[in-house]
């Protein structure tokens, strides 16, 4: 085994482990012995093998586990058979119209609990409507990549540190998470990046203004992260998510559906929709991060 030490060329090369103490050979590789402080940071590089050697027991770490509870998402519509009788300008099939509206406020719901949800079920009674971790939830985490401002506004140098600390957990973002607030901040930088802002426009361009939806970090990794404004996001964060490593999906089975939910001898029409998700966030201390408490 090489040992590297960050701060230092020297190499040294691991001879035997007796508990915690190392032996080794100090300069390896031509490489000039130095005195270290105290505290310096070992890096494993390589564990060389020689020729001819047999089937190793090399160790592997089984990856950790995280979880999170479905949550049963649920809206009924009702219609009146006078209303669904009646003649509609507007609707050809009122109790499509209502199914459709039915959906949509099942998707805010959603979204809500995707970003604002806590993990939360009473063991005690299973009749508690249980709830989801949301974001939030799993991302503001110590342990996690958490950048407090301090009331602080938020900068392209506060943006790239965080994304420098979520590549050195082998992240790489692709979404930055905004209430209308930070996206307006973000759109200013290319009004205060100098004598040069970065606005294009073209000879025959009538309008004005200019909007950021993409933000390039300065390090050359690849990481270009759209930006996506939720007016109900906290105005004073700003989150950076890998969505390859997020997912809301449905229990088996229980994915939303709609089906008659008439009682028999009912003056109405009632239609159910019904479904049970949770919310997969994996990596969530490594692959995400989150920037709070920004003026």
């Amino acid at each position: 085994m090489i040992l590297g030490f960050v701060g230092y060329d020297e190499q040294m090369k691991v001879l035997s482990v007796s508990g915690d103490v190392l032996t080794v050979q100090r300069g390896y590789g031509d490489t000039t012995p130095e005195a270290m402080t105290s505290g310096t940071v070992v890096k494993i590089l390589y564990i060389p093998a020689a020729e001819g050697t047999e089937p190793g027991d090399d160790s592997w770490t089984e990856p950790g586990t995280e979880y999170n509870f479905t949550q049963i998402f649920t809206r009924t519509i009702r219609v009146s058979n006078t209303v669904r009788n009646s003649r509609h300008l507007v609707f050809e099939d009122i109790i499509d119209r209502a199914v459709r509206d039915g959906l949509i406020q099942l998707q805010m719901e959603m979204n809500h609990a995707a970003i604002f949800g806590r993990r939360y079920a009473d063991p005690a009674d299973p009749a508690v409507p249980r709830t989801m971790g949301g974001v939030l939830y799993f991302v503001d985490r110590s342990g996690g990549n958490v950048h407090d401002a301090g009331g602080a506004e938020l900068s392209p140098t506060m943006m790239n540190d965080l994304l420098e600390e979520i590549a050195k957990d082998g992240g790489q973002p692709n979404l930055i998470l905004v209430g209308t607030k930070q996206a307006r901040k973000i759109s200013s930088f290319n009004l205060t990046s100098g004598s040069a802002p970065i606005v294009r426009t073209r000879v025959t361009d009538t309008r004005t203004g200019s909007a950021v939806y993409e933000f390039v970090g300065d390090l050359p990794l690849g990481m270009i992260e759209t930006i996506v404004v939720d007016v109900n996001f906290p105005d004073d964060r700003v989150m950076f998510l890998d969505t390859r490593r997020l997912a809301l999906v449905p229990m088996e089975n229980r994915a939303l559906s709609d089906f008659d939910a008439t009682p028999a001898g009912a003056d109405f029409v009632a239609r159910r929709i019904l479904g049970e998700y949770t919310l997969e966030v994996r990596n969530s201390l490594q692959a995400h991060g989150i920037i709070k408490n920004l003026a």
